[in-house]
């Protein structure tokens, strides 16, 4: 690595898009690679499409190896720049999964309670005096 800082693990071709990376060497202890949450979507690509699957840090410059864990005896794993990903979207892209969920249910969650409430102050209950009720 030229020097330190953060990396981006690309799969090759139709590897599997959550291996068990980590990265060694520098003097340092073993690093394990953060998996993007959200991959890249689907192309249709080929044995040439590179997929950014997982993001290492290495504190400093030197010679590092990097070893995957995959069932796929033939898959393949290339280090390189992070991409250049702009926005929100570069923000969240190793947030846990549970959380870009409940992010993408906010507005729907916030419209049903809306709605409930709209609902609610529609229909007034109505009360009875305890003592005014007659029986027949």
């Amino acid at each position: 690595m030229p020097a330190g800082g953060a990396y981006a693990i690309f799969s090759v071709g139709f590897s599997p898009a959550d291996p068990d990376c980590r990265v060694t060497g520098g003097g340092s202890a073993v690093r394990a690679a953060e998996p993007v949450s959200v991959p890249s979507g689907d192309y249709g690509g080929d044995a040439d499409t590179y997929a950014w699957v997982a993001t290492v840090r290495v504190p400093s410059p030197g010679t590092w190896t990097l070893v995957c864990r995959v069932d796929d005896p033939e898959a393949s794993y290339v280090v390189g720049d992070l991409p250049v990903i702009r926005g929100a979207v570069g923000e969240v892209i190793h947030w846990p999964v549970g959380a870009i969920w409940l992010l993408g249910a906010a507005p729907g969650l916030l419209i049903v309670a809306h709605s409930a409430r709209r609902r609610r102050a529609s229909h007034p209950a109505v009360l009875t005096a305890a003592g005014n009720t007659k029986r027949r």
